[in-house]
């Protein structure tokens, strides 16, 4: 069984962000068979939502595998990769090596939240969820409070595969390309 995007580098990234000092290695093998990861980590310091937010739309930048810095870039440092074109292998099976490295913030997110738990009591005023729609590295996450009631009519409508401009994703998603 080949797996196309294991899950090893996005959770080494993540990892790596959230516990620096733990000093995880970017190298592993087959996951299924010899976990390289623990199934969570304690942070090094308190996770704010901005530093939630990083976490969703890294790139690996500042490391070897940061995709802006490789000739797939082009002029511009992009750090999408898109579908292979005519000449270029696809999968795993076609190379015996593996594709383009997958990162945390990935162009064809369709959405990204964020919790940020607050206290329990009615009086402490619930939680907020940081709702980004589309890819999360190009984003506006929109706070949605838990004692407010409702979601904005905005954000309840669109389809992915059918344009609607009343639509915040599509909003999103203009402003992406």
């Amino acid at each position: 069984v080949v797996v196309a995007h294991p899950p090893g580098r996005r959770m080494w990234g993540a990892f790596s962000m959230l516990a620096p000092s733990r000093n995880f290695t970017a190298e592993y093998d087959d996951l299924r068979a010899a976990p390289a990861y623990p199934w969570s980590v304690v942070p090094d310091e308190k996770v704010t939502v901005q530093r939630a937010f990083e976490i969703h739309r890294s790139h690996y930048e500042g490391t070897p595998f940061d995709p802006s810095r490789r000739v797939a870039a082009g002029p511009f440092g992009t750090v999408d990769r898109f579908t292979a074109g005519a000449g270029e292998a696809r999968t795993h099976a076609e190379t015996g090596k593996g594709s383009w490295e997958r990162p945390i913030g990935l162009f064809r997110t369709t959405y990204t939240s964020v919790i940020q738990a607050r206290g329990w009591l009615p009086d402490a005023g619930g939680g907020t969820t940081w709702f980004g729609t589309a890819d999360a590295d190009k984003t506006v996450f929109v706070p949605l409070y838990v004692a407010s009631g409702g979601v904005p009519p905005s954000l309840m409508l669109g389809h992915q595969l059918e344009l609607d401009r009343a639509a915040l994703y599509w909003a999103h998603r203009y402003v992406q390309n």
